[in-house]
């Protein structure tokens, strides 16, 4: 076994833990193992440390949130990456949008 796999087999049955008994103990070994490589992807990602910051913190909340939404059979650390992805891409959309001008009311004088 490598290193890598003994670090997800600890995770997962961290996240497992804390869906069974929502424990802060196991959300902790979870963001111990997971959020350095979390973080290294989020800043190739985004334009800046910040948003990197914000989109591994928003992962990790979508996680506690919904951790019924992740497959035990499955590795954990990949469900993560994927909800770091969609958290990126939904925060470049909302950046992107700009109010389109002639659809604002005009306020009477």
């Amino acid at each position: 076994m490598t290193n890598n796999e003994h670090l997800d087999d600890v995770a997962n049955r961290a996240f497992c833990e804390y869906r069974r008994n929502r424990s802060p103990d196991a959300l902790a070994v979870v963001y111990d193992r997971t959020s350095v490589r979390l973080l290294a992807v989020a800043m190739h990602l985004c334009a800046t440390a910040s948003e990197a910051e914000d989109a591994v913190q928003d992962t990790f909340m979508v996680a506690l949130e919904h951790p019924e939404r992740w497959d035990p059979e499955r590795p954990l650390e990949p469900w993560l990456l994927g909800i770091l992805a969609n958290r990126v891409r939904q925060a470049r959309r909302s950046a992107a949008r700009t109010p389109d001008a002639s659809r604002l009311g005009h306020p009477e004088p």
